[in-house]
């Protein structure tokens, strides 16, 4: 792989990321509850490296699966522009992946504090 494709592959990457910030508003939302949760867990929580660790893993699979979810939505929306209730059933399930991860998520983060109480 040549220095100039391994670059190219940042520079796609950041027109995805963007392009899912400006238009996707669950991403935003995702991103702005991140941004609440490393505030606290710094400042006010004072988190040990280890903590905090598992608080950027849990934001990263949020923030992915949110991607992947748009992702899959984009592309059944493209190809099945109809409604179609198979499409309808892949949508759930992948917003039902979301907010697993996303309720997970807040309760590894709740454990990590109330452990430090």
């Amino acid at each position: 792989m040549s220095i100039l494709k391994f670059l190219n592959s940042f520079k796609y990457a950041l027109y995805g990321l963007k392009k899912i910030f400006r238009e996707e508003q669950n991403f935003q939302i995702h991103s702005f509850c991140a941004g609440v949760v490393i505030l606290l867990s710094i400042f006010k929580f004072h988190f040990n490296y280890i903590e905090l660790s598992l608080t950027f893993i849990c934001i990263a699979l949020v923030l992915a699966i949110e991607i992947v979810n748009t992702a899959i939505e984009n592309t059944w929306d493209h190809l099945e522009p109809n409604h179609n209730p198979v499409v309808k059933t892949v949508k759930d399930m992948m917003a039902a992946a979301v907010m697993i991860v996303s309720i997970f998520s807040a309760i590894v983060w709740v454990l990590l504090i109330v452990n430090r109480y």
